[in-house]
């Protein structure tokens, strides 16, 4: 960060007339553009499946898995224990740590499948499958609402590019893009300006 008093020394006399043209353009080149570096976007389906690995959504997830096996170990003993054993599995790769973050939709697949088995033989696990849609909605939900929050920020952001800023430049005053505007501007401010 730079002092008032660093830029004085800079640009000696913009306090008075403001920067000339070429002085903007060396503080452009020396500073950079006033833009910021826009964050690299993760994708939708990314965003999606980090929405399983919250607290509450796993342990909804083990509630439901848990109750699954058992109705499975009702039905059929054998079913129970290949039930049991799928769920040891795909818990086993949460140690390998490129399938990590795969784990937790992993085990909603698993229950979803079990589901199907334990309605094939005969006996619906109705309170898995109740915890599941609860899964399903907790986790619709919250990608839903921040989907929607990063299409309004980008929706700001695109309209950052309207705003004009009134600067002093070769000793008049001049209507910019905010992207113009550079370190050692003096930025004229008017009641009702966005400061930026």
């Amino acid at each position: 960060m730079r002092s008032l008093r660093d830029i004085a020394n800079l640009f000696p006399d913009a306090a008075r007339t403001g920067l000339t043209s070429a002085q903007a353009s060396e503080s452009c080149d020396r500073f950079g553009a006033n833009r910021l570096t826009p964050l690299p976007r993760e994708p939708a389906w990314k965003k999606f499946l980090e929405k399983f690995d919250e607290a509450i959504i796993r342990i909804l997830l083990a509630a439901s898995l848990l109750k699954i096996v058992i109705d499975l170990f009702e039905e059929s003993a054998v079913a129970g224990a290949i039930g049991l054993g799928c769920v040891f599995a795909v818990l086993g790769l949460a140690f390998v740590p490129r399938l990590r973050a795969w784990v937790p939709p992993m085990l909603f697949a698993l229950a979803a499948i079990l589901v199907i088995v334990s309605a094939a033989l005969g006996e619906l696990s109705f309170e898995g499958l109740a915890v599941m849609v609860a899964v399903a909605l907790a986790t619709g939900v919250a990608f839903l609402s921040e989907y929607r929050s990063d299409q309004e920020f980008e929706k700001l952001n695109a309209n950052k590019d309207a705003i004009r800023v009134k600067v002093l430049r070769d000793g008049h005053q001049r209507v910019l893009p905010l992207e113009e505007v550079v370190v050692g501007d003096l930025v004229m401010l008017e009641t009702g300006d966005e400061v930026p």
